[in-house]
């Protein structure tokens, strides 16, 4: 089977997490099932992850500084 790239998963998850016609536990399923065939790019360990920051949609950002329209921020060093 082939891989997918993480980016193009993301863009699956976020044009599919407010999808009225899935429900909660189809979405769980089709990530647990999408998972394995994911490429992730190589993890840098040289350097500490910003951790993702979940906030109220509207609000600063106090890990980067900027509103998010979604309400997630993935941190300033990314590397998707």
């Amino acid at each position: 089977m082939s891989k997918i790239p993480a980016t193009h998963f993301v863009q699956t998850l976020s044009v599919n997490v407010d999808n009225k016609k899935l429900s909660d536990a189809d979405f769980r399923e089709f990530v647990r099932n999408t998972l394995s065939i994911v490429d992730y790019p190589p993890v840098d360990r040289s350097t500490k992850p910003v951790p993702t920051v979940i906030m109220p949609v509207g609000t600063i950002c106090k890990t980067c500084g900027t509103n998010h329209p979604n309400g997630v921020c993935y941190g300033l060093n990314i590397n998707l």
